[in-house]
C-alpha cells in the first residue's frame, strides 16, 4: 500500500504552512486529508485556496517542492501558481465566503505539472531502491495591503481540493498570521499594493 502523507507533512503543505503547528486544522478535515496520497494524487486536479480579508490582496503565490534523498544533496524547486477565476471552480468553495473577505484559488500551471511529475517519479524511484528520503510540498502565499498595513491581526484560512477529496477541505481555519512568529515577521514588512 502506498505511503500516505503524515499529519506533519499535511501541515507543511498548506499555506505558508511553514507555519508551525496544526492547532487550527479542523478535526473534521483530518479524515478527509488522511485520504490524500501525494504519491499518486492527480496533481493537475489539485487546487489550493485562501480566504483573506479584503483589506489585502493575494499576489504571486508559489509552491515549493523539496526532495531529500540519501547520498544526494537536497533538491528544491519553486513553481509559480496560476490563479483560477472560473465561476465553476469558485462555486465549489463559495460556501466559505464571509463578509469582508475574498476567496482566491490557485492551481499548478499545466507546463509545471510535467516538471512536478518528473520530481515525483524521482522520489518514487528512490523509494523503490530503498533509499531514505522525503518529498515536502509547501505553499507560500504572498500578500500586499490595499490601504493600511496590518496591525496586530491578519486572520486567514486555507483550503485544499484533490482528486481524493473532490471538494474543498479546510486545512487551516481562521489562523491569525501574527500568532506565528516567523509569519508575523513577513506580515510586518508586507508591501502596499
Amino acid at each position: 500500500m502506498p505511503r500516505r502523507f503524515s499529519l506533519p507533512r499535511l501541515c507543511a503543505f498548506s499555506a505558508s504552512i511553514v507555519l508551525s503547528g496544526c492547532g487550527h486544522v479542523p478535526v473534521t478535515s483530518l479524515l478527509a486529508m488522511s485520504r490524500i496520497n501525494f504519491e499518486t494524487t492527480d496533481i493537475a486536479a489539485m487546487r489550493a485556496a485562501l480566504r483573506i480579508p479584503t483589506a489585502y490582496q493575494a499576489r504571486e503565490n508559489r509552491m515549493i517542492v523539496e526532495i531529500t534523498q540519501e547520498g544526494k544533496p537536497p533538491h528544491r524547486s519553486e513553481f509559480a501558481l496560476e490563479r483560477v477565476t472560473s465561476a465553476s471552480e469558485l462555486s465549489l468553495i463559495g460556501s466559505e465566503k464571509r463578509a469582508g473577505t475574498e476567496l482566491v484559488v490557485y492551481k499548478l500551471p499545466d507546463p509545471m505539472v510535467a516538471k512536478f511529475e518528473e520530481m515525483r517519479t524521482e522520489a518514487r524511484k528512490a523509494k523503490e531502491e530503498k533509499r531514505k528520503g522525503s518529498l515536502t510540498i509547501k505553499l507560500e502565499p504572498d500578500f500586499c495591503y490595499v490601504a493600511e498595513p496590518p496591525k496586530g491581526s491578519l486572520v486567514f484560512s486555507t483550503y485544499l481540493r484533490t482528486s481524493e477529496t473532490r471538494s474543498y477541505v479546510a486545512v487551516l481555519q481562521d489562523l491569525d498570521g501574527f500568532s506565528q512568529p516567523e509569519f508575523a515577521e513577513k506580515i510586518r514588512v508586507m508591501p502596499k499594493c
